[in-house]
């Protein structure tokens, strides 16, 4: 099976700091912020790079509504896919659509096009060590434009947990973090289990990720390599 390298990024490519009533948590939520975020494999080769950016926000339900452009390019620059997803702040919390990641096995190509059907991943705005947070789960549909379905994955986060506070360093700069762990099970042509870690700054969200194998061999990282 050819090695699967996932980069989930989705609620972590928000970038600068917005505080608005309970919606100032760790993640940013002005319009027209722009993040990247540079994806590396096991032997910290640059593979792929994503670019978001907050087109809309919307007030809604005493929190917002969020939409972002999001646009995948390959190490080289060449781009790959371009879309949006949605996230929301409300109760105290940001969910975002589990739309952003990168994939060996998933083709892609400006004549792909990908839907994705499933759950939103939930981070509290004071998260605290020990705390257990929500499942999560989608199912992401390949195919050509307008044409037939090539291939299908399922993806589902568990044991998602806080695990404390680290600093964290990124060509980015320097920030103070909240550290999440998870589990992980991609399905595509088989099942594989995979575990992660992702870092979050108060105010500009996920600034590091990182994958492991069962064996807990690193398999890929994730850096916030620019924002604005």
């Amino acid at each position: 099976m050819k090695r699967l390298s996932l980069f989930l990024l989705a609620a972590s490519t928000c970038l600068a700091a917005f505080a608005q009533d309970n919606c100032d948590g760790y993640f940013q939520f002005k319009e027209g912020s722009k993040v990247e975020l540079t994806t590396y494999d096991k032997k910290d080769k640059p593979t792929s790079i994503v670019r978001n950016t907050i087109i809309k926000k919307t007030p809604a339900n005493g929190g917002f509504l969020l939409v972002f452009k999001s646009e995948t390019f390959d190490a080289k620059g060449k781009p790959l896919t371009s879309g949006e997803f949605n996230g929301r702040c409300e109760n105290g919390s940001f969910y975002s659509d589990i739309r952003n990641f990168s994939s060996d096995a998933m083709p892609k190509g400006p004549e792909f096009e990908m839907t994705f059907v499933g759950d939103q991943l939930a981070y509290p705005n004071q998260p605290t060590a020990g705390q257990a947070l929500s499942d999560a789960g989608v199912k992401i549909t390949s195919g050509i434009k307008g044409g037939m379905t090539i291939m299908n994955m399922t993806i589902a986060y568990t044991n998602r947990k806080v695990e404390g506070m680290e600093t964290v360093e990124t060509p980015a700069g320097k920030f103070d973090c909240v550290k999440v762990s998870y589990d992980l099970a991609v399905k595509v042509m088989g099942t594989r289990q995979m575990k992660g870690v992702e870092y979050l700054a108060k105010g500009v969200g996920v600034v590091k990720s990182e994958l492991y194998d069962d064996k807990g061999r690193k398999e890929s990282s994730t850096l916030l390599t620019k924002m604005e």
